[in-house]
């Protein structure tokens, strides 16, 4: 019997310090796992990272309605120039939208010239179609000779017989320097908020200095400032909340800002309201603007 009594003493004893020792295992791992990640929205060095900020709906920046692409559909030229310059892209192409961009990331350049067409020529649908045909430059000196370097095309399109359309080329500084807005919209307000879509695309350098596409958007009756983080546009909301006609128009305000972790692409965030403001707005500099032709404004020439 002592013998018995003595082997469960025994087993108890291996028992609990079995028991210790899951338990301190994963006590461990634990640590490891919270040592290993950190939440987001915190602090990151270089400034706050806006990836999460609270209560902000924030999310990945739309770009499906892009204008542009990164393959070689086009034609790829290189240009003579010692820093980009839109006087000096005039030496060798018509240009007709011309914007540099400078950040602490990379410079770049965006320039725009109207594309072939033709009055009498009608696509399928019997419209005839202005082209506005894009291109994004970087100044490289690789392979030794200093050059504008086409690194992105794109282009966007208005009918002939349709509204008189402005393409405004808005350099906004944000807080990691210049980021170029494309804002196509009509050259008078006077029609309708929705008898017009306005389209607006950002395009910034990443942290490689690549220019980069990272916001698309469409809306009625668009205006944008800067916020020093980023950019910030307003559109027109259908109605408000009771739907009565006598209360003030509502906006959506829809926040644009480099998403901290991202190297690539921006977040945003939206809210809506009668009366919207932005604290610290900062006015974009409107670097060119281009005139579609238009079937009415050509009949007026005449």
């Amino acid at each position: 019997m002592a013998k018995s009594s003595q082997a469960r003493r025994q087993n108890r004893l291996i028992g609990l310090v079995a028991v210790l020792l899951l338990i301190l295992a994963g006590l461990s791992a634990v640590r490891e796992s919270s040592s290993g990640s950190s939440p987001s929205g915190t602090s990151t060095p270089g400034g706050t990272d806006h990836s999460n900020p609270t209560g902000s709906l924030a999310r990945p920046a739309d770009t499906s309605l892009s204008w542009f692409n990164h393959s070689l559909s086009v034609e790829q030229f290189d240009y003579d120039m010692s820093s980009l310059s839109c006087t000096a892209m005039a030496k060798y192409i018509t240009v007709d939208l011309c914007a540099v961009v400078k950040s602490e990331h990379g410079d770049f350049m965006v320039v725009g010239t109207e594309g072939w067409w033709d009055p009498q020529e009608t696509n399928s649908a019997g419209i005839v179609k202005v082209p506005l045909d894009l291109t994004v430059y970087v100044l490289t000196s690789e392979n030794g000779q200093k050059r504008a370097m086409s690194v992105m095309d794109g282009t966007v399109s208005v009918d002939y017989d349709g509204d008189a359309t402005v393409m405004s080329a808005y350099v906004v500084k944000t807080e990691q320097g210049e980021v170029l807005a494309l804002h196509k919209h009509p050259q008078s307000q006077a029609s309708g908020s929705y008898d017009f879509w306005d389209e607006l695309q950002v395009v910034a350098a990443s942290s490689t200095g690549a220019p980069t596409l990272v916001a698309a958007y469409e809306g009625s009756n668009i205006h944008l400032v800067g916020d020093g983080s980023g950019i910030v546009f307003s559109s027109d909301r259908y109605a408000s909340p009771t739907g009565s006609s006598s209360e003030p128009k509502w906006s959506t305000l829809t926040s644009l800002f480099p998403a901290g972790s991202e190297s690539y692409s921006w977040n945003e965030s939206m809210r809506s309201g009668p009366r919207l403001s932005v604290s610290s707005a900062v006015n974009p500099v409107l670097a060119d603007t281009y005139d579609f032709p238009n079937s009415a404004s050509t009949k007026a020439d005449a």
